[in-house]
């Protein structure tokens, strides 16, 4: 019998460990935040802002994730929060699989507060898993590169007794590794067009006209599965009016 569950499930305790998870592991990091920014701008003609950087080590770039303990170079930022950024700061956003694990509104705010923090002309890009890939396992159907897909997830996903069965790939994607809204290319697009983006375009994984963003993604290094991340992902980028 677990003795702590009445405990765990106590609004008090829970508020407190919320507390003191605040005190104790995010507000040293944002006290540091503000020297860190100031310094990175201070240091780089061109502001490149990366949220939800993780294991990234893209040079040039403002390294920033929810999870940021200080030896990693990482900056803390909450995606899902306003952002402690000036107006028309940025001249380059990037994102990569990290959208998807925020609900969709809180995605159309931090659509909202790219938009706010690049300056005239900054280009957005967002790398996400695209939501007609997953369905386009649910055919009867599947071509290599879609079987290729469903055997790795569910050999490295999956628990015993799948028989590679695509749908069990579909559903684990809504429900693993903290996803929280898997977007189409159009919901994207639309909601990019909503909050003002202009000359929002798709892109291949690691290609960009733009130097800066050109083999910027790392999810196929970090998952060690390059040609896995290619089939799942989309990528736009979109501008912002000058």
């Amino acid at each position: 019998m677990d003795l702590l569950r009445p405990l765990k499930k106590s609004a008090t305790i829970v508020g407190l460990l919320a507390d003191l998870d605040f005190i104790f592991l995010k507000l040293p990091m944002i006290l540091v935040r503000k020297n860190r920014v100031n310094s990175y701008l201070a240091a780089n003609d061109t502001a490149r802002l990366h949220l939800g950087a993780g294991q990234s080590k893209n040079k040039g770039w403002l390294l920033t994730d929810i999870k940021a303990p200080p030896f990693r170079g990482l900056t803390y930022l909450n995606a899902a929060k306003p952002f402690p950024f000036k107006d028309e700061t940025f001249d380059y956003i990037f994102s990569e699989h990290m959208i998807e694990h925020i609900n969709r509104e809180q995605g159309t705010d931090m659509l909202k507060e790219c938009y706010r923090v690049l300056k005239p002309g900054g280009v957005l890009r967002v790398a996400t898993p695209d939501l007609d890939v997953f369905l386009g396992l649910a055919s009867e159907e599947l071509n290599d590169d879609q079987h290729h897909y469903v055997k790795w997830i569910s050999d490295n996903f999956l628990t015993s007794g799948h028989n590679y069965r695509a749908k069990l790939v579909v559903n684990n994607a809504f429900y693993n590794w903290g996803h929280a809204f898997i977007y189409d290319q159009k919901t994207l697009q639309d909601s990019m067009e909503e909050t003002g983006y202009e000359q929002i375009k798709r892109c291949e994984v690691g290609k960009s006209i733009h130097s800066c963003l050109q083999n910027i993604e790392s999810h196929g290094t970090n998952i060690d599965e390059r040609e896995v991340n290619i089939f799942e992902t989309m990528v736009l980028e979109a501008s912002k009016p000058l």
